[in-house]
């Protein structure tokens, strides 16, 4: 019989320990990447894993490479959230959270590509939700818009600090901002077409949509900065305001 170890992850999982468990470290002699791997998957399903698990396919190395990548992302975001981006160096929240500064870069390019992989993980399709709504007979497009955005960010938990800090450290980071600002090209070539196909003048598709965003990142800064206590308020803000920008500007006698 071939070498075999057992191996039981710990209470905990390693990305919430500086000092991860032996057995996350745990390797076979040559099957180090596949046993690895196999380890990594046992932590984050809460699985026990006994002994070697055997080859593992392509789809399953490349699922749990994903999953582990997703779980770093994630305690990083938060911790920079928490004590500042630039204040936090890659060693210092590579030893928060249990992994090494190779690990990290194995995954990440940069403390950027690190926050906006956490994001990428719980992004919100826009598209997929208006495509979902249901007509009102008088809606305009602009209100569909704020009842879409409205829809979508429902799960938001609206108290949680940990959310508004987030928010704050992309706004406060140039880096972060720009990033950022290169994603809602993406949610506007999503949103476009499924708008287009609701409104009488498919033309004034992207128009509307690029306004409605600049709104929904303006509401959202609200939101985190404490203009409202809700976003869904701070939505309603936003919209309304811009929606009374439309009315005939009195004169001046």
């Amino acid at each position: 019989m071939g070498h075999r170890r057992a191996v039981r992850p710990p209470s905990e999982s390693p990305l919430s320990s500086a000092h991860p468990s032996p057995a996350y470290r745990a390797t076979v002699p040559g099957r180090e990447t596949e046993y690895q791997l196999a380890v990594e998957v046992s932590f984050l399903t809460s699985s026990v894993t006994f002994g070697y698990p055997g080859p593992m396919t392509a789809g399953v190395r490349e699922r749990a490479r994903l999953a582990l990548r997703t779980e770093i992302a994630q305690a990083m975001s938060i911790l920079f959230a928490e004590r500042g981006f630039d204040a936090v160096t890659v060693e210092e929240a590579a030893g928060e959270v249990g992994i090494s500064r190779a690990t990290f870069f194995r995954y990440f390019g940069s403390k950027e590509d690190a926050v906006l992989a956490a994001i990428e993980a719980s992004s919100i399709d826009y598209a997929a939700h208006l495509e979902k709504l249901p007509a009102v007979e008088g809606e305009n497009a602009w209100q569909l818009l704020l009842r879409t955005f409205q829809v979508a960010l429902g799960h938001i938990n609206e108290h949680s600090e940990r959310e508004r800090s987030r928010v704050r450290m992309i706004n406060a980071n140039v880096s972060l901002r720009t990033r950022m600002a290169q994603r809602r090209f993406a949610h506007e070539d999503a949103l476009t077409p499924v708008l287009a196909q609701r409104i009488p003048d498919p033309e004034a598709a992207r128009s509307i949509t690029v306004a409605a965003l600049a709104a929904l990142d303006l509401a959202w800064r609200r939101w985190a900065d404490g203009a409202e206590p809700t976003i869904a308020g701070s939505l309603d803000h936003v919209f309304a305001h811009l929606e009374a920008a439309n009315s005939a500007i009195p004169q001046q006698h």
